[in-house]
């Protein structure tokens, strides 16, 4: 009799122990929910806001003017925004622009998961940066220095930090640039 009522008197308690553990795994869950989604509706709403900044500020530059304009990246854990655009006549511009010339904040496919803002001039992005060429065995086993060659991209990565922008108009069409300062030794 006195083993039923020692079970007896741990039954109740290890079946609030059970539910304690798993009301507190639901809320650590429910937590991690809200964060994680309130996280990704910022990254969206930045996105967007840039697109929207972006259109307002490219409509408003007249013919043969060049200013400098800094903007703010976007914070994403795997920095993967980038700001591009296409022309009018750009084959391979995303179906969101219909039949526009567009600049778009892209987090890696511009059709899927853009945010893509019409335009009125015609448009050209250039990021100039930089690759590392490693130095290069010559005959008789004399080696190069290694050296800095320059790329030119369509696109502008958009990581979390200010980034400086070079925007030029000149006959209907704006450039916009970055450029990318090679890297010291």
């Amino acid at each position: 009799m006195a083993k039923k009522n020692r079970k007896a008197l741990l039954l109740p308690e290890v079946i609030s122990l059970i539910i304690a553990v798993i009301g507190i795994s639901l809320v650590i869950f429910g937590l991690r929910y809200l964060y994680s989604n309130s996280y990704i509706d910022q990254e969206t709403r930045s996105a967007q806001y840039l697109a929207d900044k972006m259109q307002t500020i490219l409509d408003s530059v007249k013919d043969k003017e060049t200013t400098d304009l800094t903007i703010r990246g976007i914070f994403s854990p795997e920095n993967t925004y980038f700001l591009t655009g296409w022309s009018v006549t750009d084959k391979k511009r995303p179906q969101k622009c219909y039949l526009n010339s567009c600049v778009c904040v892209c987090k890696a496919d511009c059709q899927k998961d853009g945010f893509c803002r019409k335009i009125s001039s015609n448009i050209e992005i250039k990021n100039r940066d930089y690759f590392y060429v490693p130095p290069a065995a010559l005959e008789g086993g004399y080696h190069l220095e290694g050296s800095y060659e320059e790329v030119i991209k369509p696109e502008i990565p958009l990581p979390g930090k200010l980034i400086s922008l070079n925007l030029e108009k000149k006959d209907s069409t704006i450039t916009i640039s970055h450029f990318t300062k090679i890297p010291e030794k």
